[in-house]
Formats: C-alpha cells, sequence, structure tokens
C-alpha cells in the first residue's frame, strides 16, 4: 500500500527553496512512513511490522544512537530523507557512515534533493572524521545508481563507496 502524499505532508507543488536539516524526535512518526514506503516500493515489507520500525525509528533518538536522519523540506513539508549510520570499522582503523533509508517523495524526484541531502551526510561526516561513506544499491535501480555516482560514491561490487580521507 502506498502512502498519499496528502497523509505523509508533503502534498502540493510549492517550489520554495529546500532546506537540509537534522531530523528530530518529533519526525518520528514521518519518518517511520517514509521508511515504510521504501519497504512496500522495494517489495520487502511483508518482511517487516510497521509497529517495530517504528520503535526502531524512536531507538534512535533515545540518546544512545550515533545514527541520525536527515531531512529534506520545502516549507513545512519534509520531501526526503536519507539515515546516516555511524561506525567503527577495525578495517580502516576509524569510522565509517553508512547512508540508508534513502526516500524522496515521487512529486520531487529528479530536483537534485538527492544532491542536497548527500552534501549534508558528506559535511556531518567529515566533522566526524569518518574515512568512508558507503551504501547499498539495488542493483537495478539506474536511477539511485547514477545519483550515488555523480556524488562521486563508486560501485565496489556489492556496495558503493566514497572515500572521505584527502
Amino acid at each position: 500500500m502506498t502512502i498519499p502524499a496528502q497523509q505523509m505532508n508533503i502534498s502540493g507543488n510549492n517550489q520554495s527553496e529546500v532546506q537540509i536539516r537534522t531530523a528530530t524526535r518529533h519526525d518520528v512518526p514521518l519518518i517511520t512512513m517514509m521508511t515504510w514506503e521504501i519497504l512496500v516500493v522495494t517489495n520487502r515489507a511483508d518482511r517487516y511490522r510497521f509497529e517495530e520500525s517504528l520503535a526502531g525509528v524512536q531507538r534512535i533518538f533515545s540518546g544512545n544512537s550515533q545514527d541520525l536522519y536527515i531531512l529534506a523540506t520545502v516549507g513545512s513539508r519534509v520531501i526526503g530523507q536519507l539515515k546516516l549510520a555511524r561506525q567503527y570499522n577495525d578495517l580502516l582503523m576509524g569510522d565509517e557512515a553508512w547512508i540508508e533509508h534513502v526516500f524522496i517523495h515521487s512529486e520531487f524526484r529528479g530536483r537534485k534533493i538527492y544532491d542536497q541531502l548527500h552534501a549534508h551526510a558528506v559535511a556531518l561526516c567529515q566533522q566526524w572524521g569518518a574515512k568512508r561513506l558507503s551504501l547499498h544499491v539495488v542493483d537495478t535501480n539506474e536511477r539511485a545508481r547514477r545519483a550515488y555516482e555523480k556524488q562521486g560514491m563508486l560501485a565496489t561490487g556489492f556496495w558503493m563507496t566514497q572515500s572521505l580521507e584527502n
């Protein structure tokens, strides 16, 4: 089942400037709905329970997680997201970050919204001193692969990665 745009608070054609911000606990229901939409579109919703997804997103805002969500907004409407997960990688002997749960509402795709989310994520990773930024992408999702490659991500077989070291 697809979540209607009006339910996600992203309907309308306001062409106001896109703003990028870090999500807060008040965004949890909306983040969960967007993440659930990803599962629906990729035919994976049957593997999860919505209530558990909601609890999982809430946990990120509990104060015990290094993960965060970055949101793209137009006015008061959230039009896109990505999750940035941070972890220590013993092989790199330092932190690396993973981009997960990328979602751009269909009405706003092709408008470089992901480019802005990615730039914000890279800036945060550099502040953290992360040595690498990675993500998984479905092989058949050519549009997403091109967007990631445009940002400097390189296909490495199983995932795409971008070095953040100078």
